[in-house]
């Protein structure tokens, strides 16, 4: 009996020891640092957001950029942006021609005027890719 009073007792003082410490049994403690328990990876930034053509100009000198057309071989033959490549949006192997990019480097894409170029930054997210720049106004809206 002495011994199970014992053990009750040594249960009550390291509970009340462990609720002073204002810490939950959900949290770490590890050199004074407190870090919540957590059962969620970490989060990582999506980037895909529409640019003006300034801002395109900027970050085609980014390392690794993968710059995309996605209009007909018809409006590409009036002009496109240097080093762009040509995936015809209307093609029925588009979207896995788009799955042949790399995925963790940025992603520019535009098209006539925005409405492809838009529809296919969507679907660039939704393929997890992390970085995706759109051309607002598309290629009528370029300048050089």
């Amino acid at each position: 009996m002495n011994k199970l009073i014992f053990a009750l007792a040594l249960a009550g003082i390291s509970f009340g020891v462990i609720s002073c410490t204002g810490e939950s049994s959900n949290d770490l403690v590890n050199n004074n640092e407190v870090f919540e328990a957590t059962d969620q990876e970490p989060t990582v930034s999506v980037i895909n957001k529409v640019v003006s053509a300034a801002e395109f100009k900027e970050l085609l000198s980014v390392p690794g950029a993968q710059i995309v057309d996605v209009r007909t071989s018809e409006e590409v033959a009036l002009g496109k942006i240097e080093g762009a490549i040509n995936f015809n949006f209307y093609d029925s192997d588009f979207e896995d021609k788009m799955s042949t990019l790399i995925k963790d480097k940025p992603v520019m894409v535009y098209c006539k005027a925005g409405g492809r170029s838009g529809k296919t930054a969507a679907m660039l997210k939704d393929l997890g890719f992390l970085e995706v720049y759109d051309l607002e106004g598309g290629y009528s809206n370029w300048s050089e």
